[in-house]
């Protein structure tokens, strides 16, 4: 799994990032963890599908200069930026439109957007200040929907210049 975190505030980044990495859904050998400053995560949307794959000027507060995609499984998302005329649900309507299976979790301090963020597709809306014990039900979900989608997929199969397409399941 690939997952992301965008917050303004890099120390907040790094405390989700522990955070994250001690769930029980985490392998620590396979899965990704990126964080990420608004301005870089907008830029990454931008550059999805861009064969260049890379963004101009080094990201302020992450180290994610060998990423080598630019697709997330999961995003966790704070909402309010200071000092930027766009927000956390302005960045999630367009992650929705270029990776439609993106599971996104909402992380921030400000109970008002809650109405505003219906306006997306996300699997779930934590209050920071009950990050301990929402944060682990929120990742649950969204690490089942990954999974459930993932098994959704068909293998395609090429074989003497036949293509079959057959369920994971079966």
């Amino acid at each position: 799994m690939v997952i992301g975190i965008c917050d303004d505030e890099c120390k907040e980044c790094e405390r989700i990032r522990s955070f994250v990495e001690k769930l029980p859904e985490i392998n620590e050998e396979t899965d990704r963890i990126f964080i990420y400053e608004p301005d870089e995560f907008r830029q990454k949307l931008t550059d999805i599908g861009n064969a260049q794959g890379s963004s101009n000027g080094e990201p302020e507060c992450n180290d994610n200069s060998k990423e080598d995609m630019y697709s997330w499984d999961i995003v966790i998302m704070d909402i309010e930026y200071k000092y930027k005329d766009y927000d956390g649900i302005v960045l999630t309507k367009s992650l929705n439109e270029k990776l439609s299976n993106c599971q996104v979790i909402y992380l921030t301090h400000i109970l008002e957007f809650a109405p505003e963020v219906y306006d997306t597709d996300h699997c779930y809306f934590v209050m920071k200040n009950n990050m301990k014990e929402m944060l682990p039900r929120a990742f649950k979900k969204a690490t089942d929907i990954y999974k459930m989608i993932s098994m959704s997929k068909p293998l395609e199969i090429i074989s003497e210049g036949h293509t079959v397409f057959i369920p994971q399941e079966n």
